[in-house]
């Protein structure tokens, strides 16, 4: 005899019921278990930013004529992030440490070939991302927005902070570096680096050529570029801001009349510094600008200027710590 489904109905029914009544009361069970030995509830998970599968929720972009994807490699180029007010950030360590700077990413695109191929290996970190668009995209597309060869299979869009002289906050006795002119970001990454490292106050861009928000500077300061104070002005209105401050400046020049060695760091100053082809400009000279040098042994006459960055920085620091020690001892004798 064959099954009639009229027949059956009522037993299939109650069968469905009683399943589901029983799986609930285990559930019940296991939930007072847990509490009875102790268990703290766990707490909820953030969503990491990418998982291996999420490609096949949200589609993974293929074609190089996706408005996301045209948007995000224009900001290769500096008309582009001009234009926009956005970046990019290529890589991890990069991307945390925006985030750790309060930069706010706008999206983020995902190598979703190459994760899958190393089985999702490295697993990024569970980040709140404020609302952030996660893009899974094909390898052949990825390489087109990253920069540089080395790929980490993620890259972000940021918005470019304000970098204003009046969001400088500075310390009664500040040290600041400024660097005009500049335009290769390899060499600005690097004096960010240079000046991070050393413990600079801040950083002014005066007339730059290029911009801190490079992907290439990014990559070169390792990230300092979010953390450190910065500003963008023109030369004149930056000389003008330090002199109302009362900071001291010393600008290094080839024919710098004072080795640095001798100028006194342990007042406020900016050390300021120019292109190695053309130096600083004419707005550095005159009253209230003190030329320093750094001599030169060799045939060279001059240092690569994030070198020259790095030890001028350093030495100011170096001064400034042996004075602050020098204070202290004389203040406990008397």
């Amino acid at each position: 005899m064959f099954p009639s489904p009229a027949r059956d109905a009522p037993r299939h029914r109650t069968t469905t019921l009683c399943a589901a009544r029983f799986s609930d009361t285990i559930h019940r069970v296991a939930s007072a278990v847990r509490q009875t030995a102790g268990y703290a509830a766990r707490p909820k998970r953030v969503s990491p930013l990418y998982t291996g599968d999420q490609h096949r929720r949200y589609g993974m972009i293929t074609s190089l004529s996706n408005p996301k994807v045209k948007s995000a490699i224009t900001l290769r180029e500096s008309r582009g992030r001009r234009r926009s007010g956005l970046f990019l950030i290529d890589g991890r360590r990069e991307i945390e440490r925006a985030l750790d700077g309060g930069i706010r990413l706008v999206s983020l695109f995902i190598d979703a070939e190459r994760r899958t191929r190393r089985g999702n290996p490295e697993p990024l970190e569970e980040l709140v991302l404020n609302g952030t668009t996660i893009l899974p995209v094909s390898t052949t597309v990825f390489e087109k927005i990253a920069y540089g060869e080395r790929n980490e299979g993620v890259v972000a869009v940021a918005e470019i902070p304000e970098r204003s002289l009046e969001t400088l906050v500075l310390s009664k006795v500040p040290l600041l570096g400024v660097i005009e002119g500049l335009e290769k970001p390899g060499n600005v990454g690097a004096i960010f680096r240079a000046a991070d490292g050393a413990g600079i106050d801040a950083l002014i861009l005066a007339d730059p050529n290029g911009d801190p928000f490079h992907p290439h500077a990014v990559r070169a300061s390792s990230g300092t570029v979010f953390h450190l104070p910065c500003a963008v002005a023109g030369a004149r209105n930056a000389i003008d801001w330090l002199t109302d401050r009362k900071v001291c400046i010393a600008a290094a020049r080839c024919d710098g009349a004072v080795p640095y060695t001798e100028y006194d760091f342990s007042q406020p100053t900016a050390i300021v510094l120019g292109t190695e082809a053309e130096g600083l400009s004419d707005a550095w000279k005159g009253s209230g600008v003190q030329p320093i040098s750094l001599p030169m042994r060799g045939i060279a006459d001059s240092l690569n200027v994030a070198t020259a960055a790095a030890i001028l920085f350093y030495h100011a620091k170096l001064v400034r710590e042996k004075y602050l020690e020098k204070s202290e001892k004389s203040e406990s004798y008397t």
